[in-house]
């Protein structure tokens, strides 16, 4: 028999409520099938400029009837416009987004833009390669941690510039010795170094970070043995290459991806705060548990000795009434 579900005990949602719960819900299913990153082939529809300053574009199946809508920096947009009609191929992070009541739509937050070519064995077996590290990769958790004192390691160039950047935004946590730093210099160009400084990190939070550069500088940051190894950290994992134009496959894999080396300081900088102010609201919560389990205590103890003391006045209150009483039978006795 079907269990019928009682009114009183039914939610009650607002319809944008009811779009962002499905919203939820789709967006998990995709990270549960490791469907949010993509690779897509297609014909490039026309770009365009959104009134919010947003760059979109389509892309067309090339024998069906199907699209997906895309979502592009200025630098990716610049770039398809000598592609609008032509077959391309893109990479990005597919996301369910709520449009014309609870329509779902999938828009691919596109992270590079090729035109279309037929893949040598190199690069397929690196596209394999990368498919693979996806669907095996392991969930890990995305909370900041909580510590009293933070070991941060920063895997940076030979140039101490960027450096400089992240490190001042952590001045006075470092002053006070809630943050110590461990840095790993490296070739940023050579996978193979990179490589080494990650599998020899360690400590409560792991950083990438480098300053700008060309396109080509930052395809190190594609590769498969380089993000296996990053998966690899056990550690809350933070990249920070280039600049807000510059997007590789790596960030999507860290727990958090900034745009410079000094936005990642500042986001450290904060969650570092916030956990403190936390730690200190709980610390104070549980000195007033205590408090007030203590004053229950003595509320209670007191209550006892007024219990115990009216019990004594009512049995001195009955002797001495028993004692007149015996007083006065013995002088009428007389």
């Amino acid at each position: 028999m079907q269990k019928q579900l009682s009114i009183e005990a039914t939610p009650v949602f607002t319809p944008s409520e009811i779009q962002k719960l499905i919203e939820v819900k789709v967006n998990s299913l995709l990270l549960n099938s490791n469907l949010s990153f993509v690779i897509v082939e297609g014909i490039l529809g026309e770009l365009k400029l959104k009134p919010t300053g947003y760059y979109t574009g389509t892309l067309k199946d090339v024998t069906k009837n199907a699209s997906l809508t895309l979502d592009l920096n200025e630098t990716l947009f610049k770039k398809g416009i000598p592609y609008q009609h032509k077959p391309v191929r893109i990479q990005g992070i597919l996301k369910p987004v709520m449009r014309q009541g609870i329509e779902v739509q999938y828009v691919v937050d596109v992270s590079k833009l090729e035109p279309k070519v037929e893949l040598n064995d190199e690069l397929k077996e690196h596209e394999t390669s990368l498919f693979e590290l996806i669907r095996t990769s392991k969930k890990t958790s995305t909370s900041f941690p909580e510590r009293d004192r933070y070991k941060i390691t920063v895997i940076h160039p030979q140039s101490s510039f960027v450096v400089a950047d992240f490190e001042n935004r952590l001045e006075d946590l470092i002053k006070k010795n809630y943050v110590t730093i461990t840095h790993k210099p490296v070739n940023i160009l050579d996978s193979d170094s990179i490589i080494k400084a990650i599998r020899g990190s360690s400590g409560d939070i792991v950083l990438i970070i480098r300053g700008g550069g060309n396109d080509g500088e930052f395809e190190v940051f594609n590769t498969p043995q380089l993000i296996k190894a990053w998966t690899e950290v056990d550690a809350f994992r933070i990249t920070a290459i280039g600049h807000s134009e510059h997007r590789t496959i790596i960030d999507f894999f860290s727990h958090y991806s900034a745009d410079t080396p000094t936005e990642a300081g500042v986001y450290i900088m904060r969650r570092i705060e916030e956990v403190r102010m936390l730690k200190e609201y709980r610390d104070g919560l549980t000195k007033h548990r205590e408090e007030t389990v203590g004053y229950m205590k003595k509320i209670q103890e007191l209550q006892n000795r007024v219990y115990k003391l009216s019990i004594y006045r009512t049995t001195t209150v009955v002797l001495s009434l028993l004692l007149f009483g015996l007083v006065l039978y013995l002088l009428i006795q007389k």
